[in-house]
């Protein structure tokens, strides 16, 4: 079984490229699972729900209930995931970004040790200016880092810890997007 983690900022496009992949490997013969976070799951939306809040306690809510998503899917698909070729984890380390600047990198190494090391890691990298664009498009209530200083200050924490990532610049058309991920799957 690959485990395969695709991460990026809000709007970048996480779910769309892990649907590529998945559509990928599943031409190829393979199973695949995709699961989003936060999930649908309890935990998951407990801390959607707290997304929508504003807020120093809905943020420490928000970041402990999606910690407790990931480490659930975690347990769970280690007990299932048998069954797949391939397991995708649409945002699963880069959450620690939205941690304050001199927690990102010990949050970003501890998750990283705590958690299973993904087979390949993918950064949907974009604009933060494309990213609020879209973000603005969709007919849904903003979280509290859906506006542009937030999503400047992640996108730049994310520098900090993305050493080994493969990066897929998703600012421009979904041509470009498509080429630059067949890149990284290797057709």
């Amino acid at each position: 079984m690959k485990l395969i983690i695709v991460d990026g900022l809000d709007g970048s496009g996480k779910s769309t490229v892990a649907r590529w992949m998945a559509a990928h490997y599943e031409s190829m013969g393979e199973t695949t699972l995709i699961r989003n976070h936060p999930s649908e799951g309890a935990w998951g939306r407990v801390s959607k729900g707290m997304l929508l809040k504003e807020g120093k306690p809905a943020l420490l809510v928000a970041i402990v209930f999606f910690i407790m998503d990931v480490l659930s899917s975690v347990r769970h698909l280690r007990r299932n995931w048998a069954g797949y070729d391939n397991v995708i984890f649409v945002r699963y380390l880069m959450t620690t970004c939205y941690l304050p600047r001199g927690l990102v990198v010990p949050g970003y190494k501890f998750f990283e040790a705590l958690l299973p090391r993904g087979d390949l890691k993918v950064l949907v990298d974009i604009d933060p200016n494309v990213a609020y664009r879209r973000i603005a498009g969709r007919a849904e209530d903003m979280e509290m880092f859906e506006n542009m200083d937030s999503l400047q200050k992640v996108r730049s924490k994310m520098a900090l810890v993305t050493v080994g990532w493969q990066m897929i610049d998703n600012s421009a058309d979904e041509a470009s997007t498509r080429k630059a991920l067949r890149s990284i799957l290797g057709h």
